[in-house]
């Protein structure tokens, strides 16, 4: 299962193991992009609780669920025709200071 850290029966998580659960998740989500919207709580949560071990919140809770209910939905059929145009995007979330970015990169691979 994934982010097998994340103590579900008992509702609570640390920040950090949330991250590796939301890591998972992303990975996943990657295929179908416009379902990454559903974990927004998820992520405020791990910012807010770092290494403490929390309580989850109620929509923590529900975003896990929701996820969990679409995860078998997500799917690409990698036997379609490619794109020739190669896009590629990364970012950094920097420090308590702001210092981070994002960069996209574009490639004809025709």
């Amino acid at each position: 299962m994934l982010g097998r850290q994340v103590n579900w029966q008992s509702g609570n998580s640390t920040g950090e193991q949330m991250r590796r659960y939301l890591g998972h998740v992303t990975w996943a989500m990657l295929m179908r992009k416009e379902c990454l919207c559903r974990v927004s709580a998820a992520y405020r949560f791990v910012s807010w609780s770092g290494a403490r071990r929390c309580q989850l919140w109620p929509a923590v809770r529900r975003e896990i669920k929701w996820t969990s209910s679409i995860l078998p939905l997500l799917y690409a059929d990698t036997r379609r025709q490619w794109w020739v145009t190669l896009y590629a995007s990364d970012s950094s979330g920097g420090d308590s200071g702001g210092n981070g970015g994002f960069g996209v990169c574009v490639r004809d691979t025709s």
